[in-house]
């Protein structure tokens, strides 16, 4: 009987072993965020397309995919006819909440707006403009463009360097003013990034200067600025979503463009992990459906 028993096990093993890796060979989920991004020659990165990703811890389980431009795709899309694009970083992403929970989600459910997540983790203002400028012609018209702004997201703005992402190499395209002129220089390690990644070739200058002429001197004003003229060009209205009361001030000229300010807000990140939960998520909906309720 020992023999019999012992030969079923190992079959019995076996089998669990062959199930377990079809599932995970058939279902794409990685939870390491270094295998969740490809290299961009205009962003920097972004996620694969048609991708789907576990993201999870002892706070959180979520299940995200990503569309064919690697952008993710949560419950703010819907039918609507009016189009909210919503850029931003990891706390816009928001992969630390299911689809339904998504700041994306609930602020189409109050406006009754399809909104398009544009957010990707470590994504600086700079970035943000990048993802309007390249993102804009493959998703419907916009009728409303929201960024989101801090010192986290400023201090990204002008420095190159990315940790956590392949080690430590120069990736994310950086901005600069020179004169008169609003600059972008692309990531001098792009090549080392591009070949860990994968990812198209990169083309273009080592600095691009964008077609306009202003006299704001700092770079993060001065994108928000150009952002701001392009998205009026286009038709559509910008929202500026200040975040400073949880990750720093981005500098005294947020006053002046007019932005939104989340108030602080108890229990509204996770402990651990430090972005949004479900309860942040939505009082950053709450707050940019309102403004734009009193702004019809």
């Amino acid at each position: 009987m020992r023999p019999l028993f012992f030969k079923t096990f190992i079959v019995v093993i076996t089998l669990s072993v062959m199930v377990i890796s079809l599932f995970a060979w058939s279902n794409p989920i990685d939870s390491d965020v270094k295998n969740m991004i490809i290299a961009d020659p205009v962003l920097g990165w972004r996620h694969p397309p048609n991708s789907l990703f576990r993201h999870h811890s002892k706070e959180f389980d979520v299940l995200t995919t990503f569309d064919n431009r690697g952008w993710r795709v949560d419950g703010g899309r819907t039918e609507s006819e009016r189009t909210i694009l919503f850029l931003g970083d990891s706390l816009v992403e928001a992969m630390q909440v299911q689809d339904d929970r998504t700041s994306s989600a609930v602020l189409a459910k109050l406006t009754n707006h399809n909104v398009i997540n544009l957010g990707m983790s470590n994504f600086g203002i700079g970035q943000q403009v990048l993802t309007y400028l390249s993102e804009r012609q493959h998703y419907p018209k916009a009728d409303y463009v929201v960024v989101v702004i801090s010192a986290l997201h400023a201090n990204r703005t002008g420095n190159s360097m990315v940790f956590g992402v392949s080690g430590r190499l120069r990736a994310r395209p950086a901005f600069f003013v020179n004169g008169p002129w609003l600059c972008k220089r692309q990531p001098l390690d792009w090549n080392a990034f591009r070949k860990l990644k994968g990812g198209e070739s990169f083309a273009g200058n080592a600095t691009t200067h964008f077609p306009t002429y202003t006299l704001v001197t700092n770079v993060n004003h001065a994108l928000i600025v150009e952002l701001r003229r392009i998205v009026k060009i286009d038709g559509a209205e910008l929202v500026v979503v200040d975040l400073s009361s949880d990750f720093g001030s981005a500098g005294e000229w947020v006053n002046e463009i007019g932005a939104i300010k989340l108030n602080d807000c108890l229990e509204c990140r996770w402990p651990k992990d430090g972005h949004y939960n479900d309860k942040g998520n939505r009082q950053i909906a709450l707050l940019i459906a309102g403004f734009i309720q009193e702004n019809k």
